[in-house]
């Protein structure tokens, strides 16, 4: 999406409001959450097909770019302090794949395995059968809640860093919480993002009331401000 003129403004003095620093973080954690799922895409795609000699590759890649976004998000929620802390039970089934080279291929419940199939090993000079079954898992996740001009944003938060936030009321989510990507078109800049990531973390950034922006003009202010969801 074009940076509004009067953000570039703004940018050029030095100037940040909180709202332009929310829209920022708002696209860096949806291009994050877009990498995310291309990395599961590509892994997926090698597990169920050995010969696509260019998903994990592809995967790692992917996983490396939400990497680098999430880290930016970190770096600019910093600036900010959480006003919750969210509990979302995660539980399922995870795929598991035994090989026949491994001692319980012989031995697993048949009851559990969902698929059978095998494959040619180039590097071993033979065919690979294998089984697939699934396995139930729960896991607690933690996480500090943000909210900036009405965005809400979410930390991971490891069970034992709870006792540093005991003043934080503990809000559970649903089961299985986790929130979608966004397409890019919908999303600020790469470079806009940066500008403002750099500009908060130096030393001459000068923060700014809302009140300096030109709301006829803005278009990210027109089109969103009035139907924000905190569930970002």
């Amino acid at each position: 999406m074009k940076t509004p003129a009067e953000y570039n403004k703004l940018l050029k003095q030095n100037k940040l409001t909180d709202l332009m620093i929310a829209q920022a973080l708002y696209s860096i954690n949806k291009r994050a959450k877009n990498h995310r799922d291309k990395a599961k895409e590509y892994k997926d795609s090698h597990y169920y097909n050995k010969y696509d000699v260019y998903a994990l590759s592809n995967s790692d890649n992917a996983r490396e770019k939400m990497e680098e976004y999430y880290d930016k998000k970190e770096a600019i929620l910093k600036y900010f302090k959480p006003i919750q802390i969210h509990k979302s039970v995660h539980n399922g089934f995870k795929t598991q794949r035994i090989y026949d080279y491994e001692e319980e291929y012989n031995t697993v419940d048949e009851d559990l395995v969902f698929n059978k199939n095998g494959y040619y090993d180039n590097d071993e000079g033979q065919f690979i059968y294998f089984k697939d079954i699934k396995v139930p898992y729960e896991n607690i996740s933690y996480y500090l809640y943000y909210v900036i001009e009405g965005y809400g944003f979410h930390s991971p938060l490891q069970e034992e860093e709870l006792q540093n936030y005991k003043d934080l009321q503990i809000t559970k989510l649903e089961d299985n919480f986790m929130m979608p990507g966004k397409e890019i078109a919908g999303l600020m800049s790469v470079q806009f993002c940066d500008k403002v990531l750099n500009l908060l973390t130096s030393d001459h950034c000068i923060r700014v009331t809302e009140s300096t922006i030109d709301t006829t003009t803005n278009i990210w202010y027109n089109r969103y401000i009035q139907r924000r969801n905190p569930w970002f």
